[in-house]
């Protein structure tokens, strides 16, 4: 599995507030071809994540912080916390164990997008699919070889 680009944009829920919603391209090779969906998530969505991460072993990459980029306009923040988050999935994802790799599976939402057989029965089978997926994207990756179609 493999973030390939997330974009930010502001809205507002039903009852007004204003958030930052991160919507990013995720891609799974699946031997046959690369599958491709969107997720949606908000900063404390991946604060929260971050948290449970650090539960379950040791976190490679650091969380993006926006403390040293506050002087710079909101686009500004919001482009450079684009990449860092971006970032910051790709590395994680490349140095998971098993219990973080199953966390970031719900977090990207793989199951939705990814069939994979009798992943219900053990989570191990899952957590090891899924670290199989990221090895090969990320050679893939620096390689210059991934595919960069969309859905």
């Amino acid at each position: 599995v493999f973030v390939r680009s997330i974009v930010s944009e502001k809205t507002t829920d039903d009852d007004g507030n204003k958030f930052v919603e991160y919507t990013f391209l995720c891609s799974a090779n699946l031997g046959s071809g690369n599958v491709t969906w969107d997720v949606k998530r908000r900063h404390s969505d991946f604060h929260n994540l971050h948290k449970h991460l650090k539960k379950h072993g040791h976190v490679e990459a650091e969380f993006p912080t926006s403390g040293l980029i506050s002087r710079l306009s909101i686009s500004s923040l919001l482009r450079g916390r684009d990449s860092a988050l971006k970032d910051y999935l790709n590395s994680v994802l490349d140095n998971c164990n098993d219990e973080q790799c199953e966390l970031l599976s719900k977090f990207l939402r793989v199951n939705k997008h990814v069939q994979r057989p009798k992943c219900e029965d053990d989570s191990v089978k899952c957590a090891t699919a899924i670290a199989n997926s990221k090895t090969i994207n990320s050679s893939e990756q620096r390689n210059g070889t991934q595919d960069h179609s969309s859905k």
